[in-house]
């Protein structure tokens, strides 16, 4: 069984937040400011999305995405202060992921005027940004010796959560007729799972728990993205499998992985089924019932995609 099908999308946005603290952790000052998430960062999404480094400088050049670097960089740091990855709740779940980095005292000396958010393997900037005041418009942060700055990162991952409708061939030769949906927006935020927590360092991972079913009612899949409805009240299979991804393509803002149900794994019938990978859960029903037995194989290959909103 061999079979493609395209998920939604997700739309990426980012924030900055600096802290200049005293010698003593006082607050001293804090600016906030929307950021340019840049070409670079955009393919590093598709690879190894790991911005382990914040950088700042002294440039004034407006930011554009096909910026690689600051314009004029003055230092960098690695300490990692702490982030979490939590929903931002009804009525839009979508997964806000913050990272914290430090320029201890005696780091930083002088007027900086652009920050960005980069890593070390690749060293292109995934985010660039001007420091603005709170009128929004461009300034100096001035940093003595003596004191500290902290700056928050803050990466808004809008998840559609569009219910939407396509169709694939089964065996090469059979079409079958599917929806799709994100599922469980609201769910795996704690780093113990990888519904939505999005790992830092890894963008396609190791695929776990999925299940498959037949719908007992042939009623609706499930009612919306909550998928608080899963499965229906009908007979519901627990299987692992495992996934290959493909090599990602600069420039493409998507990646393809490759899901497959191995021989001696699940034997029965599913006409639905839910698959978790770490770019996110998504739910499948479809128009025809699909019989796997445990000497055949079961293959998917699902499409990514991602752009900046």
């Amino acid at each position: 069984m061999n079979n493609i099908l395209i998920n939604p999308s997700v739309g990426l946005k980012g924030h900055y937040r600096l802290v200049k603290r005293n010698s003593k952790g006082d607050v001293l000052n804090e600016y906030e400011f929307d950021n340019v998430i840049t070409n670079a960062g955009l393919n590093q999404w598709g690879s190894s999305f790991a911005f382990n480094r914040c950088v700042i400088g002294t440039g004034t050049a407006t930011p554009t995405i096909s910026d690689t670097t600051l314009a004029s960089q003055s230092a960098s740091t690695t300490a990692f202060i702490g982030g979490s990855t939590v929903s931002s709740g009804a009525p839009n779940y979508h997964v806000i992921k913050t990272l914290g980095y430090r320029f201890p005292q005696g780091t930083l000396n002088g007027n900086y005027a652009e920050v960005g958010v980069d890593n070390t393997t690749t060293g292109a900037v995934f985010s660039r940004s001007l420091i603005l005041d709170n009128l929004g418009n461009p300034t100096t942060i001035t940093i003595l010796p003596s004191e500290v700055l902290d700056v928050y990162y803050i990466l808004t991952i809008q998840i559609d959560k569009t219910l939407r409708s396509g169709s694939m061939l089964l065996n090469g030769t059979t079409t079958v007729n599917f929806q799709i949906q994100a599922s469980q927006v609201n769910s795996g935020f704690d780093g113990s799972s990888q519904q939505w927590s999005f790992p830092q360092a890894q963008r396609f991972g190791t695929t776990n728990g999925n299940a498959f079913g037949v719908d007992a009612t042939n009623g609706a899949f499930q009612s919306d993205a909550l998928g608080t409805n899963w499965g229906n009240g009908g007979t519901v299979i627990t299987a692992n499998g495992n996934t290959s991804i493909g090599s990602y393509i600069n420039g493409t803002y998507y990646n393809d992985l490759v899901y497959t149900l191995n021989i001696g794994e699940l034997n029965g019938t599913f006409d639905k089924f839910r698959y978790t990978t770490a770019f996110g859960r998504y739910a499948v029903d479809m128009d025809t019932t699909i019989t796997k037995t445990l000497v055949n194989t079961f293959t998917i290959s699902m499409r990514y995609s991602w752009n900046r909103v």
